[in-house]
Parts: structure tokens; C-alpha cells; sequence
């Protein structure tokens, strides 16, 4: 019989019970952002109980979907500071297919040893019923981490019902059907914890009324300790009878204060023996008086080495010391320091703010998540309030310095940032518990443009000249720190950094390696010798060579020389092993150094496409050496030039080489490597390629393919090109080119290495001999590309997704031959509406049935779209396997943006909000 009514209990039950889909949009407090599910359950008509860490105490958009599949929205409107539920608020009319009962809160209904239900969201299962037995009614509080949110100050029921991730908010029911507690988490299969339901009742009956929820505290943390301990602190034997025959199993005792109100007059160790005139045994008693007496003075008496202390204490209101706002700033997040925090840490509050993401702007000065920052711009920072005043004082462009210390190491730090606003507008985030919003509002700057500095007093045109010593040429090495906004084009860093090499002073012009510069849309400084520090911008990017072309506006007053690049040399490269070449570069503290160094190889760059796809060099050979003299950032090679002892000759670009990822930890790999100059020219003008990853082989396998000694182009020759991997699917050279192709000439001219096709590809199309199939053939107007060097130019931010044109390394990865006619999604941000049902490495190719082939078409489809509730993307992955799916809109905390080079006035952002 007993088994019925259970099956009576769960099915009047199920209907109130609900499946929550979540995503916490943004980081705030102890929370990132995330897509998760979880469980709540209607407790009155338009309110749903679930959990703190379910609810969030930043911005969280949520669905209910209840027994019958129908789904609804859930706004966020109360989460308690520190125990570990909240409230969902909807529109009961919403639900039009079901009777949805509440289920009543029976907070003293439960004891040890009676039979319950978890009915939840279990493990990923929609509905999940599971049994167990009340054991344990005064566990500790469950400790989840530092840093991470943590209940306190109460007690937890503990049963072996075995819950999992998703059953987080399930009612714990007894046989009436009655919550007599609030599922929270659990440290083992069979182990799990639930809530008292005493202060939630208190909040739902003021929620009911319209009356503001008072929660009240003494920033102290207190643990319910045993008689044998109490004794042990000095509790008199006739306050100890008292309690033995009240049938009492022990008190609170301070375990811990915070020092977010200053020096408490409570001591850890302390035995609260009275509040208010009442005597506190458990922490329902302490936290009823105190959300009553909220902003009043309260009589306390503790004791304190076995005497009684009257102390007289200010209760203060928990919602007071947890952050309702927020600033965006540079797509990061700082708001105040929650109590939460301050108590975790042990600092204080109202002494900076809190970092809960760092975005662009805080990651110029390495102020990452979990940090405090103390002082901006040479100010003091106690609060957000303070914190914005400052912001909008300092224009965008300037670099000012940043106190902070890291919560993790405690070292503080004065660094300069960057405060380069181009990539993200500033706005502050209020929270509205009515609405369940936090509503946005622009925050302005106030502070003049930043003016253009002065113009330097370089010397005259005609004082230019390139280095022809040693000594000149260090004057030629650069820092080079470099700071993407965006994941874009498949980067894996926010800052990179190396050395650059200045090729020209007029007009003034840096060539860096693409592992420094890895795309076009960033931030890019030079540093001169310690001394100056001057923006730049990149003005082409190879496609295939592994170097950059930096432009710089501002010449140091001291700089004369630059480093001229021979790429004139009909062979490309004459140097071989053991030669003796100079080495001048930047070691690991940005100074110059000069070594003699010994060429151990001159071959062939080898690197492998990474599992995100990204930029690697193709087609080129390069200097390697093995002495330990060249290890630092980069540089470059150069060798005495014969006609004087003083005069040297550069013949390569010391660079990083990403070769491709660590199978295991997926981390790039990376060689130093000298890349010859014959490379590096044009400098900035369109270059025309074959898409093509071509590679040598030996002669002696050339033959045994059947290669006759007649096709050679010398008898001295040892190696073939053969082609190894077509890079672009769809360009026309696919028709008549194919992989294991040996080529022998282009355009008539005999290649046999890498080194060849420099001076032998110069136009729209190429004539070609190739070894096929024991044949020889002749191919005219095979095609060539031309790339114009600019990178990605444009970036659209839509519902999470940064979308941008397909790059090359995208479209190297496709699978067939057909690149999908679409846009690429080169990131998928946590906590936005794309993570629910879309990934990164996907073509968009279609939304509503609306062709996107062109990021343009794409801008103009999201705005248009951006009415309707849900939209229906079409897309393609690189396997070219064809899906579609919903997606549901959020104007709100994802407005549709783009990013866009201009020709004049530089990168431009757009807001459609």
C-alpha cells in the first residue's frame, strides 16, 4: 500500500515540477558564463523555487518546460545572498495546456529516518524519481571550492538518494506531497544535500505580499559545535546542565568574521548565547531575529573564555553587500566586491572592485578574472561607482597605469593598459527584479579625444639610411606586443608578442612574424631600445610566408637606420651548413643582443594543420641553426657583405614558426627558424599564388613513380616539387592540377625547391609542366589567386557567434571538393544563445531559407531577422555535412554588432542595438 501512495504523491507532484534550460550570459561574482539545465517547481502561481547557483546572481536567461512538453519563459526576480535558493517569476497565462498545482513548503516537516522522493531533472533525464531516507538533519553546509559559491550559516539535510548534475532545485517530497526540502548538490554517488526550507518560506511569504525581503546578517560565519567542544571553550557547567536538560546537542560558536566592516567586536571562538534577549541554539533562531532587526542595533551575548560579554552589534542587510550592477568594459566585467567573495578571500569590501572577466581592455595590463583592482589612472578605486567616474575620464587611445593584485597569488602589480575603445562599446548593467532584466545604459566619456602627440623631431629625409654594421643594425630590432579583440581567424591568444624588424623608415614600416601578428584586426605596439613606444597597424599579412607588414606613424627622434633586406639573389639563398652568420635580436627581456652563430641546415618549414583551424606558413624554406645563441624572440641573420670588414648583409628574418599542436594538450608547437629575405618582397603590394602546399622529394622516389632522367632540368638535381595538398578546394586550379603531381617547370622556368616558385608565379595565370601517370604534361592558364594582404577586414557579433568571411586556413580543412557558400563562425561565446545549438567551425550558409554567401548578406539577414522570436539557421560543417537549427533571439543581452575597416577613418563599430 505503501508504494501506491507514493505513485498517488509523484503523480499529483510531477505537473508542478519543471525542466529549467539556463544560460548565465555573463560573468558576475563567483558564476561564468554557461548553458545548463536544471529543476524548479511552482511553490505559487507565477513563481518557481529552484537554486542560488540555478537562479545566478548575475544575468540569467531561462525556460521552464514542464511535464507536458510546454515551455515557457522564466524570468530571474530573487536570489538569496547566501543560502542556496531562488525564486523564477512567470506569467501563469503563458502555461495554456496544463493545471499546474503548488506545491506547499513544509519547512519542519522533516526528521531522521522518513522516507522521500527527489522528483528532478536527474542526471540530463527530463524526470527522474528517486528515493531515499532522511539520515542526517544538522550536516555542515557543503564546500564546493574558494572562489566558487559557497552556502553558510545554516544547516543541511543529508540523505543517499544519489542526485546528479541537473537535479539541482528538485523538491525533496514526503508522502503528503509536501517539500520538506530543496536539492543542492552532493560529493558522492549515493550522497546528497538538501536545504531546510525555513528561510525560503520566509521569503516566498513576503514575495506573496509585495513587501521587500529583509535578509540580515553580523558578516560573521558561525558553526553549530558539540557540548564535548563547548566545554573545551569554557562553558560553565550550570549553563551546560541548562542545556543538557533543554535536551540541546550543542550551540553556535564564531568560527570566522569578515573584514569587509572593519575590526569586529565578535572573536572566533566566541559561544552566542543570546540575541535580542533570546537564547540562540541553532541557526534558525539567529536568522529569524536578524531579518527582523535589519539597519538596527542588536544586543549580543556571547562567551567568551567561560564569561559572558554583552556586545552591542549593527545588523546589516545581506542584499546591501551583493552586487546589483555591473560595467562592460572592452568586452570584460567589473563590478563590486560581493560579500560572497570578500568572505571566501578574506578581504575587504568597498576596496576596488572585482574582476569577474578581463575582456580587451584590462587584458593590456594582464588583469584577469579573479583580480582586484585598487587604483586606475593614478586614482584610488573603493567602488564601481568610483571605478566608472574614473573610466570616463580617460580617452580612448591613452595608456594609463592599473593597480590590482591577483585574489590567487595576493602580489600586487601597477601595469600600464590600453585603453583602446574601438572594439567595444562601455555600458553599465542594473539589475531590475521586477522585470528580471538588467537594463543597460551607455556610459559616455566625458574626457577631450586623445590629441595626436607631437610630432617628433626626426631628422630629414635624406639622413634615412640603411644599416651596414652590426651596430646599426641592433638600432633596427623592435618589441612588438600585439592584441587581438576578437577570436577570430582561429587565434588562441590575447596578447602575443615577439620581435619586429624595421625595413624602412619612409615611409616608416615593420615586417614581424604572424605568430606575433596573428591577424589584422588588433592592437599592435613597437617599442623602441626601452625607451618609446609607439602605436602600429598592419598593413599586409602574407599569406603563406609567415611575415607581417606594420605601419607606424611616429619615427623616435633617434632612429636613423634600417635593416635592408637583399631579395634580389637569383638563388634565393647561397648559404649552407656551417657557415658563420651574425645573429642581432631581442633576448627574453626585450634587450638586443649580437652573436655569432653556425648554419646547421637550410630546408624546408614543415607545419601541420591544428585542430582549429589557423594561419600557418606554407611553401618556403628557411635557416635553421641549433646553438642556444639564437634563442630569444626573433631578429635576424646577416653576414659580412666581403667588400669591407664593417659592412654586413641581412639574408634573413629570424621568426616563430607555428608548426602546429600537441596531440595531447592541444597546445601550438612552435620553431625558430631564419626566413630568407627573397620572401619578404613586395612588401605591401597583392601577391599572386597557387593555393597549392607544395613539397620536395627525392629524386630516387621520383623514379621509382617513373621519372626519366630526360625530364630533369640538371643533372646535378636531388630533389623534386611535387604537389602534397590542394589548400583551396574551389579555385579553378583544382581542375587540372592534382596531390602527387611532380612539377617540373613554371612559366619555362625549372623548379625543383620551395625557393623556385618565388620568382616564378607573378600573375593571373601560370603554365606548367607536371610528371603525371608516366607522362609528362603541359598545362597553360592554370589559375593563380591573388591575395591582397589586408586579413580579415570584418567581423559580425550575432547571438554569441563572431562571424566573419571563410579564411584560408577554414577553407583548407574542407572535406570534398566544395567549399560551403556561406560565412564562417569563428567563436561561439559561453552563456549566449548560439551555445545552446551552434559551435564554432561551422559555414552559416542560410537563416529562415535566406542565402548568406557573404558576410554583407549575412549583417543585412540578422537585422532584418532579428524580429522573430526564433530563427532557423542552416549550416554547414567542414565535412560538408548539411544541418539546421532553432535558435531562439535575445535582442536584449545580444544585440547584433559588426566591426569594419574603413579605408579613412580605420576600424569602425557599428551597433544595431
Amino acid at each position: 500500500m505503501g508504494s501506491v501512495r507514493w505513485q498517488d504523491t509523484v503523480e499529483k507532484c510531477i505537473q508542478s515540477i519543471a525542466t529549467i534550460k539556463a544560460t548565465r550570459v555573463r560573468s558576475f561574482d563567483t558564476d561564468t558564463p554557461s548553458a545548463y539545465t536544471a529543476t524548479g517547481f511552482v511553490v505559487s502561481p507565477g513563481l518557481i523555487l529552484s537554486n542560488r547557483h540555478v537562479v545566478g546572481a548575475g544575468p540569467v536567461v531561462a525556460q521552464a518546460v514542464f511535464a507536458n512538453d510546454e515551455e515557457i519563459v522564466i524570468r530571474p526576480v530573487y536570489r538569496d545572498p547566501i543560502h542556496d535558493f531562488g525564486f523564477f517569476a512567470y506569467h501563469p497565462i503563458d502555461v495554456q495546456h496544463l493545471n499546474i498545482p503548488s506545491i506547499p513548503l513544509a519547512p519542519d516537516g522533516a526528521h531522521v529516518g522518513q522516507e522521500i522522493r527527489v522528483v528532478g531533472n536527474n542526471g540530463g533525464e527530463k524526470f527522474s524519481i528517486l528515493s531515499g531516507t532522511l539520515a542526517n538533519l544538522r550536516r555542515e553546509a557543503p564546500v564546493y571550492g574558494q572562489g566558487k559559491y559557497n552556502d553558510f550559516n545554516t544547516f543541511y539535510m543529508q540523505a543517499s538518494s544519489g542526485t546528479f548534475a541537473g537535479s539541482s532545485g528538485s523538491p525533496v517530497l514526503d508522502l503528503q506531497g509536501r517539500a520538506i526540502g530543496l536539492n543542492c548538490g552532493g560529493n558522492t554517488k549515493n550522497s546528497a544535500f538538501y536545504l531546510p526550507l525555513h528561510r525560503v518560506k520566509h521569503c516566498l511569504d513576503r514575495l506573496l505580499v509585495g513587501k521587500p525581503v529583509h535578509r540580515g546578517t553580523l558578516q560573521t560565519d558561525f558553526a553549530h559545535t558539540s557540548l564535548h567542544t563547548l566545554r573545551q571553550l569554557g562553558l560553565p557547567k550550570t549553563l551546560d546542565d541548562q542545556l543538557s536538560r533543554d535536551g540541546q546537542r550543542g550551540m553556535l560558536v564564531v568560527s570566522s568574521t569578515s573584514r569587509s566592516s572593519g575590526p569586529s567586536l565578535l572573536e572566533p571562538g566566541d559561544i552566542l548565547w543570546q540575541v535580542h534577549g533570546s537564547i540562540i541554539v541553532d541557526f534558525v533562531s539567529l536568522e529569524s531575529i536578524l531579518d527582523e532587526h535589519v539597519n538596527e542595533l542588536l544586543q549580543v551575548i556571547v562567551l567568551r573564555h567561560g564569561d559572558l560579554v554583552s556586545l552591542t552589534l549593527r545588523v546589516q542587510n545581506l542584499h546591501h553587500l551583493t552586487p546589483s550592477k555591473y560595467l562592460e568594459l572592452g568586452g570584460g566585467i567589473v563590478h563590486d566586491i560581493s560579500y560572497q567573495i570578500a568572505r571566501t578571500f578574506g578581504i575587504g569590501m568597498h576596496q576596488g572592485v572585482y574582476v569577474a572577466s578581463a575582456g580587451a581592455i584590462l587584458g593590456t595590463a594582464s588583469c584577469g578574472r579573479q583580480s582586484i583592482v585598487t587604483a586606475f589612472n593614478n586614482c584610488p578605486v573603493t567602488t564601481l561607482d568610483s571605478f566608472v567616474r574614473i573610466v570616463q575620464q580617460v580617452p580612448s587611445g591613452a595608456h594609463v597605469p592599473i593597480r590590482y593584485y591577483s585574489l590567487t597569488s595576493r602580489k600586487e602589480r601597477v601595469m600600464i593598459l590600453h585603453m583602446d575603445r574601438r572594439w567595444h562599446q562601455t555600458h553599465l548593467a542594473t539589475r531590475n527584479d521586477i522585470t528580471g532584466w538588467w537594463e543597460y545604459e551607455s556610459v559616455p566619456t566625458v574626457a577631450p579625444p586623445l590629441l595626436p602627440p607631437s610630432p617628433p623631431c626626426v631628422p630629414s629625409r635624406r639622413n634615412y639610411r640603411a644599416a651596414d654594421s652590426i651596430r646599426a643594425l641592433k638600432t633596427c630590432i623592435v618589441a612588438v606586443d600585439c592584441y587581438p579583440p576578437f577570436v577570430i581567424d582561429g587565434i588562441q591568444t590575447s596578447h602575443a608578442y615577439g620581435a619586429g624588424v624595421i625595413v624602412s623608415l619612409d615611409p616608416p614600416r615593420v615586417v614581424c612574424d604572424r605568430d606575433t601578428v596573428p591577424t589584422a584586426m588588433c592592437s599592435v605596439m613597437l617599442t623602441f631600445r626601452h625607451k618609446v613606444t609607439v602605436p602600429a597597424r598592419p598593413v599586409f599579412l602574407h599569406p603563406y610566408h609567415n611575415y607581417v607588414v606594420l605601419a607606424f606613424d611616429s619615427v623616435p627622434d633617434d632612429q636613423v637606420y634600417y635593416a635592408h633586406l637583399d631579395n634580389h639573389t637569383p638563388t634565393c639563398c647561397s648559404h649552407g651548413p656551417g657557415d658563420r652568420v651574425h645573429y642581432v635580436g631581442l633576448d627574453g627581456n626585450n634587450d638586443v643582443k649580437h652573436a655569432m652563430a653556425t648554419v646547421a641546415s637550410v630546408k624546408n618549414v614543415r607545419t601541420h594543420a591544428c585542430r582549429v583551424p589557423r594561419y600557418r606558413a606554407i611553401n618556403v624554406e628557411a635557416i635553421y641553426i641549433d646553438d642556444p645563441v639564437v634563442n630569444g624572440q626573433g631578429g635576424l641573420l646577416a653576414i659580412d657583405s666581403g667588400h669591407s670588414s664593417n659592412v654586413v648583409d641581412v639574408v634573413a628574418l629570424w621568426m616563430t614558426f607555428e608548426t602546429g599542436e600537441d596531440s595531447l594538450c592541444l597546445q601550438p608547437r612552435r620553431a625558430m627558424a631564419g626566413l630568407l629575405t627573397c620572401y619578404v618582397a613586395p612588401l605591401e603590394s597583392a601577391v599572386w599564388h597557387l593555393d597549392i602546399e607544395f613539397w620536395t622529394m627525392q629524386l630516387a622516389h621520383a623514379r621509382q613513380l617513373g621519372l626519366e632522367e630526360t625530364d630533369l632540368n640538371s643533372a646535378e638535381q636531388s630533389k623534386v616539387l611535387y604537389v602534397m595538398d590542394i589548400m583551396r578546394p574551389d579555385v579553378g586550379h583544382t581542375n587540372q592540377l592534382k596531390v602527387g603531381d611532380i612539377v617540373l617547370r613554371i612559366n619555362d622556368q625549372p623548379v625543383s625547391g620551395l625557393a623556385d616558385l618565388v620568382s616564378s608565379i607573378s600573375g593571373p595565370t601560370v603554365s606548367m609542366a607536371v610528371f603525371r601517370e608516366n607522362a609528362v604534361l603541359q598545362l597553360e592558364q592554370v589559375p593563380t589567386t591573388m591575395h591582397d594582404g589586408h586579413g580579415t577586414t570584418a567581423v559580425v557579433g550575432w547571438q554569441g557567434l563572431l562571424v566573419q568571411e571563410p579564411h584560408l586556413a577554414a577553407t583548407e580543412q574542407v572535406c570534398g571538393e566544395q567549399v560551403p557558400h556561406g560565412v564562417y563562425v569563428s567563436c561561439c561565446l559561453h552563456g549566449s544563445p548560439a551555445q545552446m545549438v551552434l559551435k564554432a567551425g561551422i559555414w552559416i550558409t542560410a537563416m529562415d531559407r535566406l542565402p548568406v554567401p557573404t558576410l554583407t548578406s549575412f549583417l543585412e539577414a540578422a537585422v532584418q531577422l532579428e524580429a522573430n522570436e526564433f530563427v532557423r539557421v542552416t549550416h554547414v560543417s567542414k565535412d560538408n555535412i548539411t544541418s539546421m537549427s532553432i535558435l531562439r533571439i535575445d535582442r536584449h543581452y545580444w544585440p547584433t554588432w559588426s566591426v569594419q575597416k574603413d579605408a579613412s577613418s580605420g576600424w569602425q563599430l557599428l551597433q544595431q542595438r
